[in-house]
């Protein structure tokens, strides 16, 4: 759907893909909400980022000495049939390589030294979370749009207000999951706690945070987008 489209903005462009779509859940006792998986121990695949691995260890990950996985024979189908078949000579991987010369291939084969993260994002960020507690997520909105005005050929700009606008969404679809699980909810505490949840991702949608429990989810909500966005090891809370 992006081919031929500056690469920042189809990462965009994916990962609002990704927030809208994605299958979600709160679970059971949850005052916080948001996973990157519905479930409490799954994995993330991200054949955009390398595929070979994956393909190599599909019939591995049920029976391997460590960090076991079940896996499904439909979605080992999709994987082989529809996902690497697109991603292969396409990812991430593919592209370091294509920028590495014969020395330097051949002193990685060696060991002689190693490039790290061909595989995945390199996180060791920290997002500026004080201005996104100070300011909330509609003032950032509406200062990206600004700037998109002012500059509407800068891809960056485009980029920030495209992800800005999918976060905004992606907290409401918590809104909403809350909404219904409190509607089905016969314990009246609990039910009282989804409706505080559906209330706090409202307000934060748009909003900056006015209390201590608005602040902690909203916090939650982004770091929680930033894995979506590049699937890295090192994405730090920081200290503010």
């Amino acid at each position: 759907q992006t081919e031929g489209e500056p690469v920042i903005l189809r990462r965009a462009k994916a990962t609002a893909y990704i927030l809208e779509h994605v299958e979600i859940s709160i679970r059971d006792e949850e005052l916080i909400a948001g996973n990157r998986t519905v479930k409490p121990r799954a994995g993330i695949m991200s054949p955009e980022m390398d595929p070979y691995w994956l393909l190599k260890e599909l019939d591995q990950f049920p029976t391997r000495p460590q960090d076991r996985f079940a896996i499904s024979e439909e979605d080992k189908r999709i994987y082989r049939e529809e996902l690497f078949p697109y991603w292969e000579k396409r990812s991430m991987k593919d592209f370091i390589n294509g920028q590495m010369t014969d020395e330097v291939k051949a002193a990685t084969s060696t060991q002689i030294f190693s490039i790290n993260q061909t595989d995945k994002g390199q996180g060791h960020i920290i997002i500026d979370y004080p201005r996104l507690l100070n300011h909330g997520l509609g003032e950032l909105v509406a200062q990206m749009q600004q700037h998109c005005q002012q500059q509407p050929e800068n891809h960056f700009y485009q980029a920030a207000l495209l992800l800005l606008e999918a976060s905004q969404k992606h907290i409401l679809r918590y809104a909403e999951l809350a909404e219904t699980m409190a509607a089905n909810c016969t314990d009246a505490q609990r039910r009282e706690e989804l409706l505080t949840i559906a209330e706090i991702s409202r307000h934060n949608a748009q909003h900056k945070p006015q209390t201590f429990w608005q602040a902690c989810q909203l916090f939650w909500y982004m770091n929680i987008i930033l894995q979506y966005e590049s699937n890295a090891s090192s994405l730090s809370l920081g200290r503010f």
